[in-house]
């Protein structure tokens, strides 16, 4: 078995043929910021970097040559010290998906609200799709399982809950998790580079708005930054 050591992280790495690496940590550390340090270096056996809460994929290119992953060890990850805190308007829909919550939970549709509204979140990885987004955080009797079968298609903005996680849909796609709702202020421009406007880390407190507030939200066309003031 090999290892790399980079900074104070121990991490496992794992071959899969001449195509990928896959990097394990063995303790509990930010791999989102690790992987975003190997991406920003421009390696030039590096492909691409796709990091999740529990490791890291790398896709070599045809630069790459045997042990070239010794030269992560010469990385110095950035600790981040401040996330932001941002507010994400919701409005909380009445959809058939709220049947088996409640049955699942034992909450009513408004106590599950509150309890959301009061949890604190926080961008944890991208998801599986441009604009998808894994919020963590979310309280262990909150949590729901997927779809055993999963909608063919969901709404973009479609605010979601799946296992562990709360998730967003920013564009419309296939989607097993339980929807409660829909963001009012979208999160993805395809036309910006980095297209998504939450960067991993971020504090998210989610705030339930009403038929009045939807409206004007609408009506307005209010941005992300400008309903964040």
């Amino acid at each position: 078995m090999k290892y790399l050591h980079i900074d104070d992280c121990q991490l496992e790495v794992q071959r899969y043929s001449d195509d990928f690496l896959i990097l394990k940590a063995d303790a509990d550390i930010n791999l989102a910021l690790l992987a975003q340090a190997i991406y920003e270096n421009k390696f030039d056996f590096i492909k691409e970097v796709i990091a999740t809460e529990v490791e890291i994929l790398i896709q070599l290119n045809d630069n790459y040559k045997p042990n070239a992953e010794n030269r992560l060890e010469t990385l110095t990850v950035t600790k981040k010290t401040t996330s932001r805190q941002i507010k994400l308007p919701i409005y909380f829909d009445h959809n058939n998906d709220w049947d088996f919550i409640t049955s699942y939970t034992g909450l009513s549709r408004q106590e599950y609200i509150k309890e959301i509204t009061s949890s604190q979140l926080v961008v944890a990885m991208y998801g599986f799709m441009p604009g998808f987004i894994y919020l963590s955080g979310l309280p262990d009797h909150l949590q729901i399982p997927r779809k055993e079968s999963p909608k063919a298609q969901l709404a973009e903005n479609s605010f979601a809950v799946g296992g562990p996680y709360m998730g967003i849909y920013s564009l419309p796609s296939p989607g097993g998790w339980h929807v409660i709702g829909e963001l009012l202020t979208p999160i993805i421009n395809t036309k910006n580079l980095p297209p998504i406007k939450l960067l991993i880390g971020d504090q998210i407190k989610i705030v339930a708005v009403d038929d009045i507030e939807k409206k004007n939200i609408q009506d307005n066309q209010v941005s992300l930054e400008l309903y964040n003031g």
